[in-house]
């Protein structure tokens, strides 16, 4: 992976200031819940709010991690080659808790499954679907690790290529297996299209967010060039491969609003529903040398 330095901002206030931070030339992880697998049963229930979920002990909250890379100029692609860090949740007692699965729990009554949560083409040399450990010392596991020094064991995306909003094989096939999508001069790539978190013990909402990993965690290139390489057998422009190099190196990272999960029941007060944003912010920034 390229050296190179770069601002690390951790949000986990509302969510407007997450859509002013997003305008920045920058590379933002929004993690956004998708799915309930109800535990011991096949019964997968969409969620209505991507950032607000209620769930039972045993269910399976599914989970999608997006990057979004945003430029200054919408005339440009906004590319992405690799991504690195944990996904963790709240520690505090009282808190709803839960395990963080680095494989996908397929549809099956006994919610096994042993599929990565890594989405193509993130899978390339070096990638990881990151150790599940616990990180924060709440007795549940995480993914990832607190050694920013060291490469191992954090959840690494990986393409053995610069990734743009069109990127296909020389045969014409695409990269990814969701789409990008690009709305203006921001370009957002799906890294994880399911990743798993266990509810394990009730309580009020936590919250589960993506971790930055400090130091050599990212390459992306902001306001690129594309290649578009006639591959039709005769050359008469019905079939191109999309190639992308050159921009501007990309160094601000951004980590969007927390995804908050409870088991129901008495709705906090405004001021616990504070202490609850304010000890996720504290657990994002922390930093722990192995």
């Amino acid at each position: 992976m390229l050296s190179k330095r770069y601002t690390t901002f951790v949000l986990a206030g509302a969510a407007a200031a997450g859509l002013a931070a997003a305008a920045q030339a920058s590379l933002t992880y929004d993690l956004q819940a998708t799915a309930i697998k109800k535990a011991g049963t096949t019964s997968v229930v969409t969620v209505s709010d991507p950032k607000n979920v209620t769930a039972a002990v045993g269910d399976i909250v599914r989970l999608r991690l997006f990057g979004i890379v945003t430029g200054t100029d919408a005339g440009k692609p906004q590319t992405l080659q690799s991504a690195s860090g944990s996904l963790v949740s709240g520690a505090a007692v009282g808190l709803t808790h839960g395990d963080w699965k680095n494989t996908r729990v397929s549809s099956n009554v006994t919610n096994t499954g042993t599929a990565s949560h890594i989405s193509n083409p993130w899978k390339g040399t070096s990638s990881s679907a990151g150790l599940s450990q616990d990180l924060d010392g709440d007795g549940d596991a995480d993914l990832g690790s607190n050694n920013d020094a060291a490469a191992d064991n954090f959840i690494a995306y990986r393409s053995n290529n610069l990734e743009g909003p069109k990127s296909n094989s020389p045969q014409g096939a695409s990269d990814f297996d969701v789409a990008p999508t690009t709305t203006g001069n921001s370009t957002k790539y799906v890294l994880s299209g399911q990743v798993d978190w266990v509810v394990t013990g009730a309580g009020l909402p936590t919250a589960l967010n993506w971790r930055i990993r400090a130091g050599q965690s990212a390459v992306w290139f902001e306001d690129a060039t594309e290649t578009a390489t006639d591959i039709s057998p005769d050359q008469d422009g019905t079939a191109f491969q999309y190639t992308y190099s050159g921009g501007t190196t990309g160094t601000v990272q951004l980590v969007g609003t927390p995804v908050l999960v409870s088991t129901g029941g008495s709705v906090p007060e405004p001021t616990m529903l504070g202490a609850v944003g304010l000890a996720g912010l504290g657990m994002l920034a922390r930093r722990r040398k192995a």
